[in-house]
């Protein structure tokens, strides 16, 4: 790093500082640890001792006490033969009140109790102490004989003035948690105590601190327990790492009933803490005067040149491009950015140069391709109309002459229906025919039947006359059979002129049916033909009208494209004149 450098020129005194403040930061916290460490280790010992020392004045206190139940204690003793428990309550609570003592137990010698002080007991623990005493004859400890307590006890067998054994006595010193014994502890050493009967809190000095939520470390549970030794370090108390020391509570037979935690409430912190503000607050005021210091060299060596640079950087962003950049004299950076800002004043000049000699024919030839593209906008416009009408007029004849196909498939089937009517009229115009021929000949018939009959007649008229008188009434009737037969004749004439008439006009309808069959036919021909010409000319015309919309597609395409490009074409002429209007601010 140059120091030269604007960074060297800003950075190195502040790296300095910065290492001097690591550095001292390293060697105050290191030697805060250490001065700490010693300091609480050596504090807590003190501790320790001192409230060894008030366990062993209790003890002491104890035993002076249970002196005085061997000591010429004739009213105890008078008491306890009578077994007058009023007595022996009231001797008792004068021997406790006058050595400072916690409470008292007095039981037989079989383990009963005869008077105390205390309602709950722990009776195996009670047990061992008396046993205990009748084999030694006297004991001192600490038990937990008294329920949820932990207590110093000294116990004695009581013997009368002839050396009788009347019972068994223990006195109690002060309950270790009780609270007003561990009060008077705190206030008097400045500590705060925590009491456990195995890992269970009993109670602690600390206020508003349940001791349920207390646990002990497992290295001191394990130091007390099972070493019975004291046990000193740091652990967790509430959240926070505390220097602290157990003190484990050991009964006469060498097992530990309970220990206390002791935490020194008053320690070298508050001077540390104040040692630290002091050296935060002098680093600071010299990080705030390396500060002013580099400010004003910053100013005298920097602040100068940057703004001669600004000046002339500030000529060439108004467009002024022949401005000389001077060569700065302090700071590698500003020298180097006053020659890159050199290069790029000269790489624009390149640049500016050949754009503004283009620009002019450029314009020129966008204005040519604005007008080619909107008149190719304008004829693809009419070009799209005029498609637009043929279509129309393609689909207006193709729905024409799909009408003409549907008339004529319709004309078809009646010329085919027609065709056989008239094949079906012609049938039966020459059954007609044939039938009046048979009636004429059936008629010619009768009237040779008729002829034969007036002959018969005749005959018969001709027979009467002969046969005279007789003969009168056949006659009648052979004139009367004359007469039927001459009305048969007339009739038979009659039918026979009007089958001869019908014959002849069914003759003629025959003909004309005949010479009209052919024709019929050749209709119908040309019905089917016309019919399959407007059928593929209605194909030819869907096909017409389908390349024309297409055509129309592609027409109306190609006009929004040209109209795209006419908008392009203005768009690129409107930036064309932006940037010419915006390079005409460079002088070159």
């Amino acid at each position: 790093m140059s120091s030269n450098s604007v960074l060297g020129i800003v950075m190195q005194p502040l790296i300095v500082v910065v290492i001097a403040l690591v550095v001292a930061c390293f060697i105050g916290y290191y030697s805060e640890s250490s001065v700490m460490d010693n300091y609480e280790y050596t504090l807590l010992n003190e501790k320790i001792k001192s409230t060894g020392m008030e366990i062993d004045q209790e003890r002491t206190n104890l035993k002076d006490a249970t002196n005085l139940l061997n000591d010429d204690f004739t009213e105890l003793y008078e008491a306890l033969t009578e077994e007058d428990t009023e007595t022996i309550t009231s001797e008792m609570e004068w021997v406790c009140k006058g050595a400072h003592l916690g409470g008292y137990v007095i039981t037989n010698l079989n383990g009963s109790v005869i008077s105390s002080s205390f309602d709950d007991f722990e009776q195996d623990e009670l047990r061992s102490v008396i046993q205990s005493t009748l084999a030694n004859g006297k004991q001192n400890g600490c038990g937990d004989f008294i329920a949820d307590n932990i207590c110093e006890y000294a116990s004695t067998v009581i013997k009368d003035n002839d050396d009788n054994d009347l019972a068994i006595g223990i006195l109690v010193g002060p309950i270790a948690n009780n609270p007003s014994s561990m009060m008077r502890s705190k206030e008097m050493y400045d500590i705060d105590m925590f009491v456990f009967a195995g890992e269970k809190c009993l109670n602690t000095t600390m206020e508003g601190v349940n001791p349920a939520t207390i646990i002990p470390d497992q290295a001191a549970v394990d130091s007390c327990y099972i070493k019975h030794t004291v046990w000193m370090g740091k652990s967790e108390i509430l959240g926070s790492k505390e220097y602290v020391a157990y003190m484990p509570f050991v009964d006469h037979s060498g097992v530990t009933k309970g220990m206390m935690m002791i935490i020194v409430n008053k320690t070298l912190h508050d001077t540390v803490i104040n040692i630290i503000v002091i050296f935060l607050v002098s680093a600071f005021i010299g990080v705030m005067l390396l500060f002013v210091v580099l400010y004003m060299r910053i100013k005298r060596r920097l602040s100068d040149t940057i703004k001669n640079l600004v000046g002339e950087v500030s000529v060439i962003a108004t467009g002024d491009l022949t401005q000389q950049i001077a060569t700065p004299k302090y700071g590698e950076e500003i020298i180097t950015l006053a020659n890159m800002i050199k290069e790029m004043q000269n790489k624009i000049r390149d640049v500016i140069e050949p754009v503004v000699d283009a620009s002019d024919s450029i314009v020129g030839s966008i204005q040519q391709l604005t007008s080619a593209s909107n008149n190719m906008s304008n004829s693809a416009n009419r070009q799209a109309a005029s498609l637009e009408e043929i279509s129309s007029s393609m689909e207006e004849m193709g729905a024409n002459i799909q009408q003409n196909t549907d008339n004529s498939i319709q004309t078809n089937k009646l010329a085919e229906e027609i065709n056989g009517m008239v094949d079906e009229m012609g049938a039966a115009t020459n059954n007609s025919y044939e039938a009046i021929r048979n009636i004429a000949n059936d008629v010619a018939a009768i009237n040779e039947l008729v002829m034969q009959t007036n002959i018969l007649a005749l005959n018969a008229s001709v027979e009467a006359a002969r046969a005279g008188e007789q003969g009168k009434g056949f006659a009648v009737v052979a004139k009367e059979v004359g007469r039927l037969a001459d009305q048969t004749h007339d009739t038979a004439d009659g039918i026979n002129e009007t089958a001869t008439s019908s014959i002849s006009e069914a003759e003629n309808a025959y003909n004309h049916v005949t010479e009209l069959l052919p024709k019929i036919a050749t209709v119908v021909n040309l019905i089917k033909e016309i019919t399959a010409a407007s059928v593929e000319q209605n194909a030819g015309v869907n096909q017409v009208n389908s390349a024309i919309m297409d055509l129309n597609r592609v027409t109306q395409e190609n006009a929004a494209g040209a109209e795209q490009i006419a908008a392009s074409a203005q768009e690129l002429q409107r930036m064309l004149h932006d940037v010419t209007t915006a390079i005409k601010v460079f002088k070159v």
